[in-house]
């Protein structure tokens, strides 16, 4: 399954160009389905009506829970959206897809934690390498987990739980300390 993670722009021709390459790409693959996940502020007819005149029968909704698409997802593709940062997370191959240039999310880390394609002829490959049984090299799941322990600390369910001990430590400091007001 290959996740399209859109996001509105005030000219949509990036979004035209973006989500058509894609699915030429997906066009010469086997066995497998796109879902587009649109942003809550998307126009769900303009992406309909282009998946109608690409031929190509495909799901775009925004009413499809986010994380588990993303769980279901064997690639995350996305232009700029802070989807591609989640996906990460979820140790999911994710892909910028930046044809027209215009975006540059996190240029320090692209090949690092995701791939950033440029030219419409890399993105089959592309695609195919991130489809494939071992889309990460040691150096990139050693990027990753850097900056996941960099950017977001630890990802084991107990975020929660830290707070609630930070929140629990700051009121028992308030409550040692005397008001002299």
């Amino acid at each position: 399954l290959v996740m399209y993670a859109s996001q509105p722009f005030e000219d949509m021709s990036e979004q035209r160009v973006a989500l058509t390459e894609i699915v030429k790409s997906l066009k010469n693959l086997k066995n497998v389905e796109l879902v587009v996940k649109l942003h809550p502020t998307d126009d769900s007819s303009f992406y309909g009506k282009l998946l109608s005149d690409l031929k190509y029968k495909a799901v775009a909704t925004k009413e499809a829970d986010l994380y588990t698409l993303l769980f279901c997802s064997d690639l995350v593709i996305s232009i700029c959206s802070t989807v591609m940062l989640e996906s990460v997370i979820m140790n999911k191959p994710v892909m910028q897809l930046n044809l027209m240039e215009h975006y540059d999310l996190l240029n320090g880390l692209k090949g690092k934690i995701f791939m950033k394609i440029t030219r419409k002829n890399d993105l089959l490959a592309a695609i195919k390498s991130s489809l494939s049984s071992k889309p990460f090299s040691e150096r990139q799941m050693k990027e990753r987990k850097k900056f996941i322990s960099d950017y977001y600390y630890k990802v084991d369910g107990k975020a929660t739980e830290r707070f609630i001990n930070v929140m629990d430590g700051l009121l028992e400091n308030k409550k040692g300390r005397r008001n002299f007001n």
